[in-house]
């Protein structure tokens, strides 16, 4: 046992007191007469032990209660460990999650006001010059500076709900770094006051050697019912004028009911554009599907909803994309080859593709950047000039068709494809060979046949070039030669793709050229040739945007805005070059939230971008204070201990750990039973 106050026990010398009333208080004697003494002298004697035993009594009871009652003041208490709490410094790290999830109200209230509240109770529980430090989901910079007991609450009243989850990880570690610029010189504490959800603290997260004890507050909510919308895609990259849209959306069911009839909006632009209903079981994945069509061209912003209580946050999944008006089409091929007539009937007079054709001896490379596709028409070499743009053009998101020339300089094609690593062409077969198959799922081939054929009329073709097998990209084979080679193949690189045929487009391959599977096997892939850019970008998961450089141009003197839509939030950006072709937009520091937004720069739209909120607290599935108990029992985790605080008063809780179980009440109780135990012997004792 250990005393807060051990001078006060001094005033145990105020037991001499009663003993000097005791030994010192002399009777005077009055006599009184008595006829007849014999029998009064043996009454006396028994009255003299009986009122000796009861000054005894007495004595010993003062006495008690005296030494109850210094004892009580001296403020005794049983240490909470072998460790005594005897540094003269304190440094108490507390943890608010403020997550989505602590939205949720459980028994006693809303998790977060708890919280809250708790917190407050852990900066009245120390003593004055504790030194406080308030660590949030947020990771603000104001959360490494050391706060006093009225600095310390007011940032907790001011705390709020934030959209970034929780990293257990990071935030112990981070209450690890400040513990370990102090050394020995404090006595340091880091209580952990969180929902606890699973997803969020793996067993891992605890194991972290401390020099601070470290205590577990779970508030948990009651049962928890959530539906929500995991993520959505489309069935094919970019978006087109007048194309037929298929939009998915994966709808989770987190909970034990069934949701039934539940009904999913699409609003394209604030206008409802597609609607759908499912019927989910408990715990069920479900894919649903919205068709619409895309009747205006520029950026389009769309808006994924359902309802759903009391989780809110995951019901809406916001998108944005750019609608094209026709695809850029650049074909290059040597002078005067007469195989580009077949192109330039197919494409030239195409609404949907801009047709454009350029001689490699005039080409002017600038060109480039500005297409969608480019096609390569059996072209006898590849400059390094021209292998070099369309390297960059690739990897910024564009497509290249290629037929090789039948007498083609390997060498320069595989200068292209090997900065790509995609397969490397081998000499040429002169023999005529037949196309034996086709893959009929892939974008390039589906609906385009009623149903696959299996003994299907293919043209053949001769001068092919097979692709060596030491490959570092994953190939996709959409043609194959009946020989076991491929006709027809598509890499992608990035954002970009490259489709290889195999073949020169030539006077010697036109069964090809004039067969029907020449139509699809090109118009498909220059019509689907749009990159598809990203929908929409996770809040807290990116910190940072890479566009094109010939997107826009940096000035210096007028930064680059990002805007809300239909709102007043407005960012601004700096521009910093990555790499030769590329600006990177940092977004570190931004409290964004969800919606969607414009990229703006000297007064014109550069991009339009969608941010949702990370569905990592969707998932309502969170420890109790058992649970936590027996995953540090199993992990044999000695630093973190469990405090429950439907266990009994917080206050009481925060001041046993601050200074041990404290004895203080005890003692008193048993100075007033001293007390009550004087006055009965007085009173009853004859």
């Amino acid at each position: 046992m250990k005393f807060l106050y051990p001078y006060f026990l001094f005033a145990l010398l105020a037991v001499s007191i009663p003993l000097v009333i005791h030994f010192f208080n002399f009777k005077r004697y009055k006599t009184v007469y008595f006829s007849q003494l014999a029998f009064l002298k043996s009454v006396q004697k028994e009255n003299r032990k009986k009122s000796q035993l009861k000054h005894l009594l007495i004595l010993f009871s003062r006495i008690l209660t005296i030494i109850f009652l210094v004892i009580a003041f001296s403020q005794p208490y049983f240490p909470v460990s072998e460790k005594e709490k005897n540094i003269p410094r304190q440094m108490v790290a507390v943890y608010i999650d403020n997550s989505f999830s602590m939205q949720l109200e459980g028994e006693k209230g809303v998790s977060l006001e708890q919280a809250r509240n708790f917190a407050r109770n852990i900066a009245k529980a120390y003593r004055p010059g504790t030194d406080f430090y308030l660590l949030t989901n947020d990771f603000l910079p104001q959360h490494s500076n050391s706060l006093d007991r009225a600095q310390f609450i007011n940032q907790v009243n001011e705390l709020q709900i934030s959209a970034k989850p929780v990293n257990a990880g990071q935030l112990i570690a981070q209450a690890n770094q400040q513990f370990a610029k102090t050394g020995n010189k404090y006595d340091k504490s880091l209580f952990l006051l969180s929902d606890f959800q699973k997803k969020a603290f793996p067993a891992s997260s605890f194991q972290a050697d401390s020099s601070a004890q470290t205590y577990l507050v779970p508030f948990t909510p009651g049962k928890v019912n959530n539906l929500y919308i995991d993520s959505c895609w489309f069935e094919l990259p970019g978006r087109r004028k007048g194309q037929a849209e298929k939009l998915f959306a994966r709808i989770i069911n987190s909970s034990d009911e069934t949701y039934r009839n539940i009904p999913v909006r699409l609003l394209l632009n604030d206008s409802l554009k597609a609607i759908s209903t499912i019927t989910i079981a408990p715990g069920e994945q479900q894919t649903t599907e919205l068709i619409f069509t895309a009747n205006q061209q520029g950026f389009q912003f769309a808006e994924l909803q359902l309802d759903d209580y009391p989780l809110t946050y995951d019901n809406s999944y916001f998108m944005a994309w750019e609608v094209k008006d026709r695809v850029e089409l650049l074909c290059i091929s040597d002078d005067n080859d007469p195989a580009t007539s077949a192109f330039q009937a197919l494409f030239s007079d195409d609404d949907l593709i801009g047709y454009e054709y350029s001689n490699v001896n005039n080409l002017q490379l600038s060109r480039i950047k500005n297409k969608h596709c480019v096609l390569l028409v059996n072209l006898r070499q590849i400059s390094s000039g021209l292998s070099d743009e369309l390297s960059r053009f690739i990897e910024q998101g564009g497509s290249v068709v290629i037929f090789p020339s039948a007498q083609a300089d390997r060498n320069s094609y595989n200068e292209l494809l090997s900065s790509m690593n995609v397969l490397a062409m081998n000499a040429v077969d002169t023999s005529l060979v037949g196309i034996s198959s086709i893959r009929y799922d892939h974008p390039v081939f589906q609906h385009v046949f009623k149903k696959p054929e299996k003994e299907a009329d293919l043209p053949k073709v001769r001068n092919t070039y097979s692709l060596n097998k030491i490959n570092q990209r994953a190939e996709t084979r959409l043609l194959e030669l009946r020989n076991g080679q491929s006709a027809l193949s598509v890499f992608e690189i990035g954002k970009g793709k490259i489709y290889l045929f195999t073949f020169p487009a030539d006077n010697s391959n036109r069964a090809f050229t004039q067969h029907q599977l020449f139509v699809p096997a090109l118009y498909n892939p220059v019509l689907n040739s749009i990159s598809g850019t990203e929908l929409c970008q996770s809040i807290g998961q990116q910190n940072r945007l890479l566009f094109n450089r010939n997107q826009f141009e940096i000035n210096g003197s007028e930064p680059i805005k990002l805007k809300k839509r239909n709102s007043e939030e407005t960012y601004l950006l700096n521009g910093k070059p990555a790499g030769a072709d590329q600006i990177q937009l940092e977004l570190d520091g931004f409290a964004l939230t969800a919606g969607h937004y414009s990229l703006e720069s000297q007064g014109k739209t550069i991009d339009a971008l969608a941010f949702n909120y990370k569905r990592d607290e969707s998932e309502p599935n969170f420890y109790t204070a058992q649970e936590l108990n027996d995953l540090l029992k199993k992990q044999h985790i000695n630093h973190c201990s469990v405090l429950d605080e439907a266990d009994g008063d917080s206050v009481t809780m925060l001041r046993e750990i601050n200074e041990g179980k404290s004895l203080w009440k005890l003692f008193l109780l048993l100075a007033v039973f001293g007390i009550v135990a004087e006055m009965l012997i007085i009173r009853f004792y004859k």
